[in-house]
């Protein structure tokens, strides 16, 4: 999501804009609400909630929705997406264990990253080519 259009906001107030947004899909702040079960308000400013395909096409032409992505795990063996959970409109706090591991999670991704621009990665292997 575009950064809401207020100065400096405060995580509550890019919360109340995924509420918002999220509602003018599905009718209202309430059920917005129950939808979201994570947002975000530090690294990215977005949300995650359980809608169908079709309401995820509406959602995409929304302004201010940036794009629209599927579920991925940034921790997949505790099913943790990353970013805050929310519960019926209310962040809920997670323990310190949790925020150390996301931390050695995500810190070990970019280390492991090349440090020049590695085009290795777009070269196809013999075994996986196609005779014609």
């Amino acid at each position: 999501m575009d950064k809401p259009g207020v100065e400096n906001a405060s995580p509550q107030q890019m919360i109340d804009c995924y509420v918002q947004t999220l509602a003018k899909i599905v009718g209202s702040e309430e059920e917005a609400k129950r939808k979201i079960y994570n947002v975000s308000c530090e690294r990215y400013f977005g949300f995650g909630c359980e809608i169908d395909e079709e309401t995820s096409n509406k959602l995409e032409g929304i302004p201010g929705v940036l794009f629209v992505l599927p579920d991925s795990y940034v921790d997949p063996e505790c099913k943790d997406y990353g970013a805050e959970l929310f519960v019926n409109g209310e962040v809920v706090p997670r323990p310190p264990e949790r925020h150390r591991r996301m931390m050695e999670l995500t810190t070990h991704r970019s280390s492991d990253k090349p440090k020049y621009h590695d085009k290795t990665r777009y070269v196809r292997r013999r075994e996986n080519m196609r005779s014609l």
